[in-house]
């Protein structure tokens, strides 16, 4: 696989420092300018535009030769105008939110975890929440099993020490929330929240709350000491949560994801 730390310091933009390539990668453009790729997400079941360039106008040039779906993440803020001309709209600006210490945490030892033979139910609940805020894809079973197993890319590439899928289940023994979690070390011990879902029938009564709390002691009780999530800036509900929670945001733009879409039928290349 491409090793893309040169590109990263070579040119101002880039998506690549979180990106791991694929042999299926189709390479557009690899040259003194510029580097573009189109790499096909199967979770999120997109192509993708992975780039490092100076000048939005190689993109553009790009863009106009293909006649396809694309995903184009961590887009520069100076871009969208150039980018929204052509066609493209944004499909979600995901913030870092921070929760500096983790000293109000409540430890809590009704703690479930889900089970690998339960991970079909979770990628359900997720995928029945696609579209309630935007650049949410949802997860599958695969992904799960990664997650718990450690052999996923997002646990291996953040150098996770522990993770876990913490649930809530009905009177049926149904999953209808959950939050994935994760420990790994920075300058200081940090808990991820990398997903946190309430089915829409059971919101509105805490369930969320209740799960941010565990997910956050789940680290705590790990030696974190503080916390760390990405949320979708529009995600108000979300964010109000969050806030309650003393998650702040970095004062940064995020991490702007936009798509194009030059026809109606989403192709696989």
């Amino acid at each position: 696989m491409k090793n893309f730390n040169d590109l990263i310091n070579k040119f101002k933009y880039n998506s690549l420092q979180y990106f791991m390539s694929s042999i299926d990668d189709i390479i557009i453009k690899d040259d003194q300018s510029g580097y573009i790729c189109i790499h096909y997400d199967d979770q999120k079941d997109i192509n993708e535009i992975r780039f490092a360039l100076n000048d939005v106008d190689d993109l553009i040039d790009v863009l106009n030769l293909y006649n396809e779906k694309f995903l184009i993440p961590f887009v520069p803020k100076s871009w969208i105008k150039a980018l929204e001309a052509l066609g493209a709209r944004l499909e979600s600006v995901f913030k870092d939110y921070r929760k500096l210490n983790l000293d109000d945490v409540v430890m809590n030892d009704d703690i479930k975890h889900l089970s690998i033979n339960e991970i079909d139910q979770a990628a359900l609940l997720t995928q029945n929440a696609i579209g309630e805020s935007r650049g949410f894809f949802g997860q599958n079973a695969t992904w799960f099993k990664g997650w718990l197993d450690g052999s996923l890319e997002d646990v291996i590439d953040n150098k996770l020490t522990d993770q876990s899928v913490l649930v809530k289940k009905n009177e049926q023994g149904q999953i209808i929330g959950l939050i994935c979690v994760g420990v790994y070390q920075s300058i200081q011990t940090t808990c991820w929240i990398r997903e946190l879902v309430v089915d829409k029938r059971y919101q509105h009564q805490k369930i969320g709350q209740n799960l941010l709390n565990q997910g956050l002691a789940y680290g705590k009780a790990r030696g974190a000491t503080q916390a760390f999530l990405l949320v979708d800036e529009l995600n108000e509900i979300a964010i109000h949560i969050y806030k309650k929670f003393e998650f702040i945001p970095d004062d940064t733009d995020g991490q702007i994801d936009m798509i194009i879409n030059h026809q109606t039928d989403n192709h696989k290349q």
